[in-house]
């Protein structure tokens, strides 16, 4: 896993497209069960947004934790996280964003997801 991840580095540094921004993203979200707190996921990435052409398109790796209600700092589940997606604009009026993620458990089952969101403007 280190050589993918020193080699997502190299790239993102790299990449030689003008119009090409380099990030640094935390995320923390809260799940409720019937409005009582269940756990938390925490993450921090590195990432590259690239435009090409009509597509925007971006990369993100990095690390992360959930943590369960009542759990302490650093004793929750820990993975390695990775994103990738792409965004489109089509006839000026519909958005289309896809997104593939997943988080490479630490000895457990790794969870893959993948999104596919549109939006029409009128």
């Amino acid at each position: 896993m280190q050589l993918k991840i020193y080699s997502f580095l190299f790239l993102l540094l790299l990449t030689p497209y003008g119009l090409a921004e380099t990030y640094i993203a935390t995320q923390h979200e809260m799940k409720m069960s019937d409005s009582s707190y269940v756990k938390s996921l925490h993450h921090i990435k590195i990432g590259k947004t690239i435009v090409i052409s009509d597509f925007k398109t971006f990369g993100e790796l990095g690390f992360g934790e959930d943590l369960d209600n009542g759990t302490a700092v650093g004793s929750g589940l820990s993975y390695e996280y990775l994103r990738a997606g792409f965004s489109k604009k089509i006839f000026n009026s519909i958005d289309i964003r896809v997104h593939f993620e997943s988080k490479l458990n630490n000895g457990a089952k790794d969870n893959n997801e993948l999104q596919i969101n549109t939006k029409y403007t009128f």
